[in-house]
């Protein structure tokens, strides 16, 4: 007998719904595109071995894999920026560097559903490629603090951090460097576990507890260095508000490397 009703994790939109999430995007496309960001669009569907690896270990395990009719062994997309890399290395050359684009598009991540987490979602996404000027994350800032003031959510915080210098923690407590992406998967799980079980996690990681002793020390002392300040101070300069420093703020994914950015309403 067929069942009427959505898979685990997926949703339908009926008008009314629809009318809000298309003003929404309205608004989003309408900042990104203030800032000169440019629309592209990817494929749902890619290689697997495009996707896998990418990651870290707990995300890879999020990934939808399969093989299709082919025998091709093919995932849907667990985010956007991969697929942007990919089209960025199949079409080097033909696209004039940087290259600010934008993409809204649905992602797909096979975890445990709960509230406001799905296995199908829509990403909007924007990225600045072939720059490592401190202006290209500050225009990100200020694109999230005027999308959230054109969306009427004023009691919001952007929360700033940069995995470069929790690099360089990890290296000043003693770590074996190759731990320390699996440090940083742990302590990514402070907003969601007490400080006790995370730092057990550590130990049962490998990390001994001077090690961990220290980590935790440097964390609570730890200022910006001058590449975070200089994002902060243009985006400041550009309008930005409501901004946080978070020496806590991880992010789990093993492709960031420099300043990362989290918004709380």
């Amino acid at each position: 007998m067929t069942k009427n009703q959505t898979l685990k994790g997926f949703r339908d939109f009926l008008p009314a719904q629809m009318a809000i999430r298309e003003k929404v995007i309205g608004i989003l496309k309408r900042n990104f595109e203030k800032y000169g960001f440019q629309p592209i669009q990817t494929p749902t569907l890619e290689y697997a071995e495009v996707l896998m690896g990418k990651y870290g270990e707990e995300a890879d395990k999020l990934l939808y894999t399969f093989d299709d009719r082919g025998g091709r062994k093919v995932g849907l997309n667990y985010d956007l920026t991969i697929p942007t890399a990919r089209l960025m290395a199949q079409y080097s050359g033909q696209i004039p560097l940087p290259f600010k684009r934008y993409q809204i598009q649905s992602s797909y991540r096979a975890e445990n559903t709960q509230k406001g987490r799905y296995r199908q979602f829509t990403q909007c996404d924007i990225d600045t490629i072939g720059s490592n000027s401190p202006l290209s994350d500050a225009e990100i800032v200020a694109i999230i603090s005027d999308s959230m003031t054109d969306l009427g959510l004023n009691n919001f915080t952007i929360r700033y951090n940069s995995r470069s210098i929790l690099f360089s923690l990890i290296e000043k407590s003693g770590i074996s460097s190759d731990k320390t992406m699996s440090v940083l998967q742990t302590l990514d799980k402070l907003d969601k576990k007490p400080e006790d079980e995370v730092k057990q996690e550590l130990t049962d990681r490998g990390i001994n507890p001077k090690e961990i002793s220290t980590l935790f020390d440097l964390l609570k002392t730890v200022k910006e260095d001058d590449y975070l300040k200089d994002v902060i101070e243009m985006a400041k300069k550009m309008g930005t508000k409501n901004l946080e420093f978070s020496p806590f703020l991880m992010r789990g994914l093993d492709y960031y490397t420099g300043p990362i950015f989290e918004t709380i309403v």
